[in-house]
């Protein structure tokens, strides 16, 4: 199969005018220095008052362009529709901001279910994580400048190696592929 990446008439068959309308408005702000300047920390601030039309705004013109959606439900429908085109998914699975061994487990949970959706649709070949999203950003940060560990911190390093053991034996198992962002 040949592939066009030039040819916008096979890349937006399945876009709405409406859908290539608010893409065109979201890249023009964003290729604007000064509009993307102006609209980012606003934005932020509305988005942390979790103000409902705000949300339903930020995800009708940032979110939807980039996100398939925020469930497995809610992305099946755009994988399936993207499929139809010859366009492939990949689940990735973020979650911002934990800190804790509960929901770095939470993490691997989900994930497992990414896994076994994309186990079951030849539409998605992989699936993606971020090492983030298994373990404290700081004891990253301290592996990789070889500092030494505290027996607490040297217990919760244990922790991300059994996770991402966890995560590729479950891949493997399931025969899926893992990609880690």
């Amino acid at each position: 199969m040949n592939i066009d990446f030039n040819n916008t008439e096979v890349v937006f068959k399945s876009k709405s005018n409406k859908d290539l309308f608010k893409k065109l408005i979201l890249f023009k702000v964003v290729s604007n220095p000064i509009l993307s300047f102006i609209t980012t920390k606003p934005s932020i601030f509305l988005l942390k008052l979790k103000i409902g039309f705000v949300r339903k705004l930020f995800k009708s013109f940032v979110f939807d362009l980039f996100c398939g959606g925020e469930t497995l439900d809610e992305c099946s429908k755009e994988i399936s529709k993207l499929y139809n085109s010859n366009v492939y998914s990949a689940l990735d699975y973020s979650v911002e901001g934990v800190k804790n061994d509960e929901g770095f487990d939470e993490f691997v949970s989900q994930l497992k279910k990414g896994i076994d959706y994309a186990k079951s649709n030849e539409a998605v070949p992989f699936v993606v994580f971020k090492p983030t999203a298994i373990g404290n950003f700081d004891l990253y940060h301290k592996k990789t400048e070889n500092k030494k560990f505290s027996n607490e911190e040297l217990h919760s390093w244990k922790r991300i190696i059994d996770r991402f053991n966890v995560l590729a034996e479950y891949g493997v198992t399931n025969n899926v592929e893992l990609m880690i962002d």
